[in-house]
Parts: C-alpha cells; structure tokens; sequence
C-alpha cells in the first residue's frame, strides 16, 4: 500500500467521524422526538377510553338505582303472595324490563333476584337458557347480598355465552307498607342485576388506533386478554408472558415499557380502569424506523459527499507539498539500493522536506565513502578467512591425529593392563590372600571404565565433526531395536515399555540412533531399582514435535538440572550407577547440531522425563 492511499485512508476517518456523529445525535434526537410523540398518543388513547367507560358504568349505576325505585319493581320485590307475584306482577316486570331493554340495547339481560339467590324475573333479548338457575354461589351475587346497600359492579365472563360481560347491581332494602307499619325496618327483598355486553367498549378498543398500528387491548391480571386488534387484522402479537413479567407489566402508574412479543419488540403500557381489568396500549418498535430511515439516508449522502470534497481537498495540498518531494526521496532511494550512488535528490525552499533532501544528499556522499571503505576492509577480511580457514584445517587435521592417537596407542596399554590382570588372577589366585585379588579386580575395573571414557570421549569429539545426512527416520523403530539390546544384556529385568505410533522425525539416522540408545540407556540404568520399571517414549498429544522419553526411576531435584547436559557431571554416585558422565553431554550436541531443544522434568524418587525437539522446519 503506497503512502498516497494511506493518506486518503487517514483522512476519510478523520473527516468522517465528525460528520457522523453530528448525524447520529439528529438522528437520536429526532428518534426520541417521533417516540415521545407516539407514546403521548398512547396515553390519550388510553385516558379517552378510560373516560368513556367511566362514563358508561356510571351511567348504568345510575339506570339501575332508577330502574329499583320504580314502583312496580318495588311491588314485586315485598309480595310475598307467589300467585300474585307470579301471576299478575310478572308479566307487567318483564314488559317493563323490556321497555328498559329497548332503550338500552347493550344491556344484554335484566334481573330480579330473590335473597335465596333463585332468579324471580330475566329478560334476554332473545330467549336463552340460563346457565343456572341458583346464583347464591356466585360471588357476585355475594356481595350484592351483604350489609353494603350500593350499587356494585364486577367484570367477569357470563357463563350462558361464554363472553365478557358487566354486571351492575342493587340490592333492595324495603318495607311492605300494605301491611307492616311504616316505622318497620326495611328488609333485603331481593336485587336488580344488569348485564352489559360491553359493547361499547369492545368498540372503543378495537376501533381506537395511534400512530399506524398502535392499538389497544383489555388484559385481566391473569393475563387472559380480550378485544385484541390481533384477532381481526393481525396488528400484534397477543400477551403471553411469565407471572412475573404480567405483575411487572401491570404495575399501576408505570411508563411505556420496551418488551419482546413474539419476535418483535413492542412498547406497552397499561392503565387499570376497572377492578382487576386493565387497558393495554400496544405499539411496534419497528413503526418508527420509517420515519427517521429518510433524516439517516439524508445524514449519509451528506457526510460522504462532504467526505469527497474535503478529501480531495486535502489530498491535493498534501500531495502539492508533501508527496511529490516524497516521491522524488523514495526513486532516488531505489536507485542507492541498486548501487547506484551517483545520484542527487533537488531541494527547493527551506522547509523540512527540503532539510531532509539536504541531508539525503549528504547522507549519500557518506555512503560513497562508506562504499569505497567497505570495498576495502572486504578484500581484507577475504585474506583473513583464507588464513583462518587453513588454520582450521590444520588444527582439525591435528585433531584426527590426536583421535587417532587415543583409539590406538591408549587402547593397547589400557589391554595390556587388563589382559595382565585378568592372567595373574587366574594363574596366581591361588596364593593371592583376598586383598591382592580385590586389587586385581580394581586395576581391571579402572582400565575397563578408563577404555569406555575413551570410547564416549571419541564418540562426543566425532559429534561436531561428523557430516548430517539428514533423512526421514522412524524414531520408534530406533527406539525398539535398543530396547532388544537393553533386554539382551538384562534379561531378567521386569519392566514395561510403552512406545508410541508415528515417531516420525527427520535428521541424521546414525546420531539420532546414538541419541536414542543414550537415552533409553539412562532410563534403563535408573529404573534399575524398581521391581517394575516403567519406560514410555512418545510424542507430546498437543505438539507433535515434543517427543519425551519418561520413566519411573531414582529421578533427580530440579536445582540440578543444569548440571545435567555439562560433560562428566554426575547426579549420582558411580558406585550406584555407573557411566562416563558424557551420555547426556552427546545427546545434547546431537540435538544442537538438528537444530533442536532437550530438557528434563523430574522428581526425586519418582523418576524423570527428558523433552526434545529437532527442527520443525526438516520435518515439514
């Protein structure tokens, strides 16, 4: 990416922050607005209906205290004659009842209803069952029926249809002049029950909107819900939710609440306006994007084209007074790291561009020089390496003599010790007292370790020597075939050995196998005093690369690790194990030269666990 496009990338966020954020705030204010708006409708939907039941119910409440003082209603209700109360004051009742019905259509029944709570007159506007004949347990009539002589109202589903309907009564409290005294105490005689269909409300409901598809309900603090928009034209979703939720919801003098119905998210708010009965506004979250998606659309086309112009702007400074020198710094820049030194870059005016040409151009005779210096101390340091490189080759030559020295010259006294020994313990052992024969058995176990420190001290010097030919190896192939030989030698040795599948690695197959006999070796040698030794070699399950050998030996404490890769350094006496103290000293330049890394984790008395890696990158 070229310095002109960064520019731009910088200056599009810079610009364009600003701009956007202005345009957000308008866009929230204008959201909160709109909103604000629409939630005052909600509140006057909700009061206009509120007032208009209100008016409603005291509008019954009065019909019925008129409809009980009506002498006839009166006459019926202290004739205590069932002949004359059924036979003649009946008839005239119902006509009357109907005379009321007639004027009052939503006043879907009319009743007279003796203390007993049997049914003394009904009137339907059409003729209908009753759903039963004795009311006394309806706690409704109930109440009518207490010591309170006012007019009682309660909203619940009338069981002859099945429907929500208002009840409205009036007990009655009279005395029967014709033939009690006047002061005779007044008496319950019965009540005057009016049942409303509600349809003026169901009316109000379903036909009262705000904003476009604003509208209400009416919720009982069960939650059944009633007069739901939803049930004609599929506005909104019905109201199920938790009990808790519902009592939330319902709280009296609570603002809009934002809720989720169905999917969608709804603002609600509800307003009681009658005992256990409560309007509920509803309106979708998703009727005010309309409104401000236009203010949105007009905010971006504003903020990018003002985006465009100052850019360009901008831009066009930028590359008049910054660029093009940049440009003219950055070719002649290429041409130096071509070699090309005998250029300049033109400098005009005295502002920091122009100093930094001016100190390019030095820079660029300094590096002439610099050149001409370095051309020089090269063909020294070529003359060096040729002499270093022939010391080298003579001190290495050196070197394979002096191996070749110990491998033959030292070895053939060191026979000779042993060889000696071993022939005067057999031919004189017999007048040796036992002291003579453990000094023979000394001198031939110092020459035998003398001659195996000689071994492994070849073996580590030829390490760095050796060319790799670096090959895929199959390391749990090299690590069974040592077992075998570990067996061979200790054949009554119990022990458990795990190894793992696909040990494959990569590198040279001659030292990895020197690698691994080391290792396997100590684990074999450590474990010496368990009665079941435990060898396990693997890779590690999370980095495949990690291959560890792991056993349940004597182990060691972790202050002494780094002791454990230096050459003779020992972490146990050799009268408990013997060894040359150079096999992990081996391994760890076998895996320097692989390019890899060797570590241990162990525990005194509970055995050890030496990690390695090779170069992950021969491996791929």
């Amino acid at each position: 990416m070229n310095l002109q496009t960064k520019i731009i990338l910088l200056l599009i966020p810079i610009l364009a922050i600003p701009l956007a954020i202005v345009g957000l705030i308008a866009y929230q204010q204008l959201y909160q607005n709109t909103l604000q708006n629409r939630l005052h409708e909600m509140e006057l939907a909700l009061d206009q209906v509120k007032r208009s039941f209100a008016q409603e119910l005291t509008a019954i409440e009065a019909n019925i205290t008129l409809f009980s003082s009506n002498y006839l209603v009166q006459k019926y209700a202290v004739t205590t004659d069932e002949n004359e109360r059924f036979g003649l004051l009946q008839r005239p009742l119902l006509n009357l009842f109907d005379s009321y019905q007639k004027t009052f259509p939503d006043y879907y029944e009319i009743r007279f209803i003796f203390p007993d709570g049997y049914e003394g007159a009904r009137l339907t506007p059409k003729p209908m069952a009753n759903a039963s004949e004795e009311e006394l347990d309806d706690p409704f009539i109930q109440s009518l029926f207490n010591e309170d002589r006012n007019v009682k109202s309660s909203i619940h589903i009338n069981p002859d249809n099945e429907e929500l309907a208002l009840y409205t009564g009036l007990p009655l409290y009279l005395s029967d002049p014709s033939v009690e005294p006047l002061s005779a105490p007044q008496v319950l005689r019965g009540a005057v029950t009016i049942t409303n269909n509600l349809n003026i409300l169901r009316s109000l409901v379903l036909n009262t909107k705000f904003g476009n598809s604003g509208h209400l309900l009416v919720l009982s603090k069960n939650g059944d819900t009633y007069f739901n928009q939803v049930e004609v034209n599929n506005i909104a979703p019905s109201i199920k939710m938790s009990p808790n939720s519902l009592q939330n919801l319902l709280s009296a003098d609570k603002e809009a609440e934002l809720i989720n119905l169905s999917g969608s998210n709804y603002y609600v708010r509800s307003s009681q306006f009658f005992p256990g009965m409560y309007l509920v506004a509803v309106l979708g979250e998703s009727e005010l994007e309309p409104i401000t998606q236009n203010l949105a659309l007009t905010v971006i086309l504003i903020t990018i084209v003002s985006i465009l112009i100052f850019s360009f702007l901008v831009f066009f400074l930028i590359r008049r007074l910054v660029l093009i020198p940049l440009e003219q710094l950055d070719r002649v820049s290429t041409q130096i790291s071509k070699g090309e030194l005998n250029v300049q870059v033109e400098s005009h005016g005295d502002d920091e561009i122009s100093r930094l040409a001016t100190t390019f151009n030095e820079m660029i005779i300094n590096l002439q020089i610099a050149n001409q210096d370095i051309k020089q101390f090269n063909r020294e340091l070529e003359n060096r390496v040729h002499e270093r490189t022939a010391e080298l080759k003579s001190v290495n030559h050196e070197l394979e003599s002096f191996a070749y020295s110990v491998s033959h010259d030292l070895r053939t006294p060191l026979r000779a010790i042993d060889g000696f020994s071993h022939a005067l313990a057999d031919d004189y052992g017999d007048i040796l007292d036992e002291n003579g024969k453990e000094y023979l058995r000394r001198v031939r176990k110092g020459a035998q370790r003398m001659g195996i420190l000689i071994d492994d001290l070849l073996q580590l010097s030829r390490i760095n020597r050796v060319d790799i030919e670096k090959k895929a190896v199959d390391l749990a192939v090299v690590a069974e075939e040592v077992i075998e030989e570990l067996k061979a030698g200790d054949p009554d040795k119990k022990v458990d050995i795990k190894i793992g599948g696909d040990l494959k690695a990569f590198g040279d197959s001659q030292l990895l196998r020197v690698l691994m006999d080391n290792l396997l070796s100590n684990a074999w040698k450590f474990t010496g005093r368990e009665p079941l030794a435990s060898i396990i070699f693997d890779h590690d399950d999370k980095n495949p690369d990690i291959f560890y050998v792991k056993d349940n030996g004597v182990g060691f404490t972790m202050k002494n690790e780094k002791k454990l890769f230096g050459a003779f350094e020992r972490l146990h006496n050799i009268s408990e194990f013997p060894g040359s103290g150079v096999g992990l000293a081996t391994v760890k330049r076998i895996i320097n030269r692989h390019g890899g890394e060797i570590w241990a984790e162990a525990k005194e008395g509970e055995g050890a666990t030496f990690f390695f890696t090779l170069n992950p990158k021969d491996k791929k």
